[in-house]
């Protein structure tokens, strides 16, 4: 099962910021993450490390510089989005670890099957909101980190055989958009959806037998095992 596999899987998570930034001196094993096994890379952050979200937010994203070159003329040879000359940080990490470079979140149809890269270039850790509250503008974007992690949330769902358009709506139930009504719940006078395993909700309240099923999968693949209490 996907999420099983997921659940037993190495995930690197990474943050780039724009206020921190290490200098190391050159590894001397390039590929000394292999060890570790990771099997995906998940990454947040700002122009440090996108590698092609901002340039496919309109109407701005694609009227920027880093949407032509010479931006990525060292390697690629032609423009990614990335706000570099070539790769950055989050390249060479994947790299060190045995995997492709990630994908930004934003490029439709793109392959995640190896992590995803949220970063969106100019993105605040603040929400647009709460920028606003201190006169803070954001004119290039509002995919703060907030945002970017509402993108994973609905990343790792659809990643665990769920549907991503449906995952508040309940699959037994009708009305708002929750097919949700209080006064008039789930029951035999209720329509429901043609395929429950693609929905975590079942009632509105309840979840459906797939999504407990997932749920016990973690804990019987990957918590227990670290209680050590069986052989």
């Amino acid at each position: 099962m996907a999420f099983s596999h997921l659940a037993s899987s190495l995930v690197l998570l990474t943050l780039t910021s724009s206020s921190l930034f290490f200098l190391q001196p050159h590894p001397t094993n390039a590929d000394s993450l292999i060890t570790c096994n990771f099997d995906r890379i998940y990454n947040f952050g700002d122009s440090l490390s996108d590698t092609g979200n901002l340039i496919r937010e309109k109407p701005i994203g694609p009227t920027t510089a880093y949407a032509r070159l010479p931006y990525g003329e060292t390697f690629f040879k032609h423009t990614t989005g990335r706000c570099s000359n070539g790769r950055l940080m989050i390249d060479f990490i994947a790299q060190a670890s045995g995997l492709p470079f990630l994908n930004p979140y934003l490029e439709k149809d793109a392959d995640f099957k190896h992590g995803v890269n949220f970063a969106v270039a100019a993105a605040a850790a603040l929400t647009t909101e709460d920028l606003a509250k201190m006169n803070v503008i954001d004119t290039l974007t509002n995919s703060s980190l907030a945002v970017q992690l509402d993108w994973m949330s609905k990343q790792c769902i659809i990643e665990r055989g769920f549907d991503g358009e449906t995952t508040q709506k309940a699959c037994c139930g009708i009305g708002g958009d929750y097919n949700f009504d209080v006064t008039n719940m789930c029951s035999s006078e209720v329509p429901v959806c043609p395929d429950p395993n693609r929905f975590i909700s079942w009632d509105g309240i309840h979840l459906t037998e797939a999504a407990y099923k997932r749920m016990a999968e973690w804990l019987i693949v990957d918590v227990v095992p670290k209680l050590q209490c069986c052989n």
